[in-house]
């Protein structure tokens, strides 16, 4: 199986947090607003989003 290059995995009560790398991947606001997204297309169903206290500045 190939492992994807820009490939950031978590697991149940782990949290991303903008600005910070996983895996050598930046996570950045971008990719926050694009899972956060396609949570609410699905109704919610994939994560609880926690409020923007607790979302890092360093971007």
């Amino acid at each position: 199986m190939t492992r994807l290059k820009n490939r950031i995995q978590v697991f149940e009560h782990n949290k991303l947090i903008i600005g910070r790398q996983y895996d050598g991947v930046l996570f950045s606001k971008k990719h926050y607003d694009a899972l956060f997204k396609l949570n609410e297309l699905h109704n919610d169903k994939y994560f609880r989003p926690l409020p923007e206290v607790f979302i890092s500045n360093n971007m």
